[in-house]
């Protein structure tokens, strides 16, 4: 769920730019930061839920399962860490009082997305066999970075020099 919801919200801006006359553009733009706080709500019931059930409420379990899954519960811990960064500061005092380095600070919604995609598929059980959930998580992540990938071409493409008009 949180890697749903941060790919909405991810998904916010490029629907707004490639459908500007979207009737549901204004709505969205309000629910993006809805979205990106569920996304760490949904991660810290993840990792209460993990911690309790799956490793017993011992560190020592979690430490030893990160280095026996290759390290990727740290990645999980850094995406934790930057949706966390992102909820606190998602409030208007926030973004009035950081200024120009909220926007720089919330570019970390870029970071936490391949890293939930790459803990999760490293080590979620849903993922060893394709299933309704996986299926659905490759649907969200094709779909996000589709949607990013148009935009940035649109972005890129309209700063690009256009060549002269005209004969030569």
């Amino acid at each position: 769920l949180a890697f749903s919801f941060i790919g909405l919200a991810l998904s916010v801006t490029p629907l707004r730019v490639l459908f500007p006359n979207f009737a549901f553009n204004a709505a969205l733009t309000r629910a993006r930061r809805a979205f990106g706080v569920s996304a760490c709500a949904f991660a810290f019931v993840h990792v209460a839920l993990q911690f309790t059930f799956l490793f017993g409420g011992s560190l020592d379990n979690v430490l030893a399962a990160n280095v026996q899954n290759g390290g990727y519960i740290t990645l999980g811990f850094a995406a934790l860490v930057s949706v966390f960064l992102l909820a606190i500061t998602s409030t208007d005092w926030a973004v009035r009082k950081l200024g120009k380095k909220w926007v720089q600070l919330h570019k970390l919604a870029y970071l936490a997305f391949p890293l939930i995609f790459i803990h999760a598929l490293r080590i979620g059980v849903d993922f060893r066999n394709l299933n309704a959930f996986s299926g659905l998580f490759f649907l969200i992540a094709i779909a996000t970075l589709f949607l990013e990938s148009v935009r940035l071409y649109k972005k890129y493409a309209e700063k690009a020099p256009q060549p002269p008009s005209g004969s030569g």
